[in-house]
Formats: C-alpha cells, sequence, structure tokens
C-alpha cells in the first residue's frame, strides 16, 4: 500500500499507520504533524551519532574512504556533474547525495 494517491495526495492512514504510537497520539490530540528536511537529520545525525538523525539521509552511494578504486570506478559509470552532487565525509565512509535532495525548502 502506497501512502500516496496517484496525483501524490497523502492518505493520513497510511501516515498513521508508518508512524510511531506517541507521534500518533499528538497528531490525534492537537492535529500537528511534523516532518523533518533531510539536512536536518544529517545535521541531527553528526551531532548525537548514531540512533539520533541519519547521516545516511538522502544518499544515493556510499564507500569506504579508503575504497579509491570503486569511487573512481562509479564516477566513470555514471558521470554524475559535480555540481549536482555533495559529498560528504563522515567517520570512515564517503556520501554522495544530490544536491536538490538535502537543500532546505
Amino acid at each position: 500500500m502506497s501512502i500516496f494517491d496517484t496525483d501524490k495526495t497523502i492518505h493520513i492512514a497510511g501516515v498513521l499507520r508508518c508512524a510511531k504510537n506517541k507521534y500518533n497520539k499528538a497528531f490525534l490530540e492537537k492535529g500537528a504533524i511534523k516532518f523533518g528536511l533531510p539536512q536536518s537529520w544529517i545535521n541531527i545525525g553528526k551531532q548525537y551519532g548514531e540512533g539520533r538523525g541519519d547521516v545516511a539521509e538522502g544518499m544515493f552511494a556510499t564507500f569506504n574512504n579508503m575504497d579509491l578504486e570503486r569511487v573512481v570506478e562509479f564516477g566513470r559509470k555514471y558521470n554524475i556533474p559535480n555540481a549536482e552532487v555533495v559529498v560528504d565525509r563522515v567517520g570512515s565512509r564517503i556520501f554522495y547525495r544530490y544536491r536538490e535532495t538535502i537543500r532546505a525548502c
């Protein structure tokens, strides 16, 4: 089941089914629901570590930072313009994200 209609209208039942009960209760009692932007989840993950946020949010590829052969192979295979990609190093990983995916709305 998708939470979207073909016109991208959100089915609230699908959202409630996927959300944690404490958030559902707040929505049902107060009529408010919050969604985070990818960049905010990345920042929270970097600041607080695993379990809070998500440093991998919005990424389309990741490599170990010592695996230069795969990074070069990936670049040759997909030939994605540098202006469209944000490369981020976190610990021993390199994350590739499309700039449009993580830019603030």
